[in-house]
């Protein structure tokens, strides 16, 4: 499969049908405000998510993805039960959006924060699985976890490389427009 990095805006190449997912990484903490997670929450609703809407702190979670799919309608993004069968007719570019969950606690941006909360373990298991349940497809993701996250990422990138191997990837690298 391919593997490339650009620089770019995730979301904007969401949204314009570039990637069948797109994924990001997220804590165990139900938070989602900072970093790129705050941009997918106001884009996709990522913290309306199930696993978010469960137990704050719940170390199950961790290493876990959780997913919708997402339906571009006149440039606006819809889920599920906003969908009717006039939108369904317009052939929406359709897209999976993914939380993995790659660190239990907040990032050194918050006060109660790790400096480096990413755990290798987790984001490992979170991408075996999207390997898994995404053969085949094009994924779109920023370094998980090379930002907020503390982690290395030089690294990151040779993890993604090793375990994506039956998807095509690109490594989105923030550039504003």
């Amino acid at each position: 499969m391919k593997f490339e990095e650009i620089e770019g805006d995730l979301i904007s190449l969401a949204k314009s049908g570039a990637f069948d997912l797109i994924c990001h990484g997220v804590n165990c903490q139900n938070t989602q405000k900072a970093g790129i997670a705050l941009q997918m929450v106001k884009a996709f609703r990522t913290n309306q998510f199930p696993m978010e809407l469960g137990i704050r702190g719940d170390w199950n979670k961790l290493g876990q993805i959780d997913y919708e799919y997402v339906y571009m309608i006149d440039g606006i993004a819809k889920f599920g039960k906003q969908l009717t069968l006039a939108d369904i007719a317009t052939n929406p570019v359709t897209f999976a959006v993914v939380n993995c969950y790659t660190q239990y606690n907040y990032g050194s941006n918050h006060a109660d924060g790790d400096k480096a909360p990413l755990d290798f373990a987790a984001l490992t298991l979170c991408l075996r699985k999207i390997n898994h349940i995404f053969k085949g497809k094009h994924i779109g993701l920023p370094v998980i976890g090379g930002g907020l996250g503390g982690g290395n990422p030089i690294l990151i990138v040779k993890i993604m490389k090793e375990l994506l191997t039956d998807c095509d990837v690109t490594i989105v690298h923030y550039k504003k427009s």
